[in-house]
């Protein structure tokens, strides 16, 4: 699809008819400024949004670690796991360049009896920060294991 040069196609309505860069530019352009690309302004330059992850792309790992919250039952079977909700803070913004650590603790975890049985729950805490030891993200997360 070529486009057209102004002034070729019928303005009936007084716009100009979008090419397909036009609509891409737009596309682009309103996606930005729904992420927050707006705040750039207001902070000083470019940042990412409050919840980008610079964590989501995968790293290679070495195998035959440690499985995490793998475990089981007493009677034997595998242990099944849901998210019991999370809360996150934001502090500094993320911006291009910055180097990003992340921190996990174990805040605390309750046992009790419940609907499907012996019931365990886990609030835990990940803490993100950058290159200057300031804080960017704090998320508060509760995990369960029955």
């Amino acid at each position: 699809m070529g486009r057209e040069p102004h002034g070729a196609a019928d303005h009936r309505d007084g716009h100009s008819p979008l090419g397909d860069g036009d609509v891409l530019s737009r596309a682009t352009a309103a996606h930005l400024l729904g992420c927050g690309i707006r705040r750039r302004y207001a902070l000083g330059g470019i940042v990412a949004p409050p919840d980008f992850n610079p964590f989501a792309w995968p790293v290679e790992r070495p195998r035959g670690g440690p499985s995490g919250l793998a475990g089981e039952h007493p009677e034997g079977r595998p242990l099944t796991g849901m998210n019991g909700g999370q809360t996150d803070t934001y502090g500094a913004p993320m911006r291009p360049g910055d180097v990003i650590s992340a921190r996990s603790r174990l805040v605390d975890w309750w046992e009790r009896e419940g609907r499907l049985g012996h019931t365990l729950y886990v609030r835990s805490e990940i803490e993100w920060r950058n290159q200057n030891d300031e804080l960017v993200k704090t998320r508060l997360s509760i995990s369960i294991r029955y």
